[in-house]
């Protein structure tokens, strides 16, 4: 088995929250929805409340004491160089918003993740890096 990173949550949610995502965690449907089990991309457009009501099957799955699989993380990058994380969005969630709004809407401290990216990223998501890297704010 695959070692994964415990991210901290609101570390993540610091570095990468976009618009798109923060609307999500604050959509009052989905405590009203019911939960939904993975549907193709190519099939989403048809689902009504796809979106939200993915995050309530996590939740779900959370308030009834289950591990979510890992979320994968990587560092946003350009042609020359990984870019900063903070300056320019984040650490980007390639897989696990769904996991990762309904971890921060538990209360969640941690989520396991998979990362590919800058050791000091990866070192101020998990704790153990107490600051912001100079690097990445600059």
């Amino acid at each position: 088995m695959a070692a994964y990173y415990q991210v901290i949550v609101e570390r993540l949610r610091q570095a990468y929250w976009p618009v798109w995502l923060a609307k999500l965690a604050e959509d009052p449907r989905i405590n009203q929805v019911l939960p939904i089990d993975f549907v193709p991309e190519t099939d989403r457009i048809s689902v009504p409340n796809y979106d939200v009501r993915r995050i309530r099957t996590f939740l779900d799955e959370i308030r009834e004491g289950k591990t979510l699989a890992p979320i994968d993380i990587e560092n946003e990058s350009s042609q020359y160089r990984i870019t900063s994380p903070i300056r320019w969005g984040g650490p980007l969630i390639v897989d696990g918003h769904h996991r990762f709004v309904a971890a921060h809407l538990a209360g969640k401290e941690h989520i396991p993740a998979t990362f590919g990216g800058l050791e000091t990223t990866i070192n101020w998501l998990t704790g153990k890096r107490k600051r912001i890297p100079e690097e990445l704010t600059a």
